[in-house]
This record gives structure tokens, C-alpha cells and sequence, in this order.
């Protein structure tokens, strides 16, 4: 392994900002002063560290999901304005937010496209270069 040895410390401030950034290596580097490649080098020679690594990263997702959630059942409170002035507060709800929530937890809210391969042989299709209506036409099996 190359550079310096981490301490105890270092990998506790490292994996605590690993948490609370969901995972942004750069920025869990930053608070100990080391690159990323350091990071990853020590992550690869000890296996206590890498496991604590993974289990900051599950963490860190686990705090997003209840934000998620947050934002989409419980809403969240916003200021509204009248005049320049505040005079209340509303509580938004984000739908896009719920949609995502019952996507990661429900299969049956997937979006799912169903393509019937009538070709043969090693064709390859990019789905990113066709238009819409191409792309529609082949999940009607049109194509």
C-alpha cells in the first residue's frame, strides 16, 4: 500500500462524512487529507476498513431513503409570500419523490418495456439514438 497509514481517527472522520455525504468519496478524502486513490488503496488492504466502508456507504443510502420519504409523505414546509411579506406556510408533498419510493419498494410500479427480439444473429441495438416513435413501435412489437 502506498503513502501514509490512516489512524484510528482519520477512518472514523472518513467514514463519518462518507455517511453523511451518501457515499461522496471526494469529499470523506477532503476531511482527512488524502486523494481518492489513497482511499481506495487502503479500502483494497484492509478488509475492517473496506467492510466499514460498505456499511457507511448502506448508511448513507438508508439517511437519503428517509429524506425521500419525508419529502413525499410528510411533506415539507414552505414560507408564502404576500406582498413581500411572509404570511403563512404551506405544506408541499413531492409526487415524484413517492413515485421513486414505490418503484425502489414495488415491482408493479416499474417502468418496465417488453421488446418481442424477432432478429437473429449478433445485432446490436442502441436504444439512446432512436427517436420516440421508434422506440414505441417496437414496444408494440411493431418492429
Amino acid at each position: 500500500m502506498q503513502g501514509r497509514a490512516l489512524t484510528t481517527k482519520e477512518k472514523g472522520d472518513f467514514l463519518k462524512k462518507l455517511i453523511r455525504t451518501g457515499g461522496n468519496v471526494s469529499k470523506a478524502c477532503a476531511v482527512i487529507r488524502i486523494s481518492r486513490t489513497a482511499a481506495y488503496d487502503h479500502k483494497k488492504n484492509d478488509e475492517d476498513f473496506s467492510a466499514a466502508w460498505d456499511e457507511a456507504i448502506e448508511q448513507g443510502v438508508d439517511l437519503a431513503e428517509e429524506e425521500l420519504y419525508r419529502r413525499a409523505v410528510k411533506g415539507v414546509k414552505k414560507p408564502v409570500y404576500q406582498g413581500g411579506k411572509r404570511v403563512g406556510y404551506i405544506r408541499e408533498y413531492s409526487d415524484s419523490a413517492l413515485a421513486l419510493l414505490l418503484k425502489t419498494k414495488r415491482p408493479q410500479y416499474r417502468d418496465s418495456l417488453h421488446i418481442n427480439n424477432r432478429f437473429s444473429g449478433g445485432l446490436n441495438i442502441n436504444f439512446s439514438e432512436m427517436s420516440d416513435e421508434e422506440l414505441e413501435a417496437i414496444a408494440r412489437g411493431e418492429k
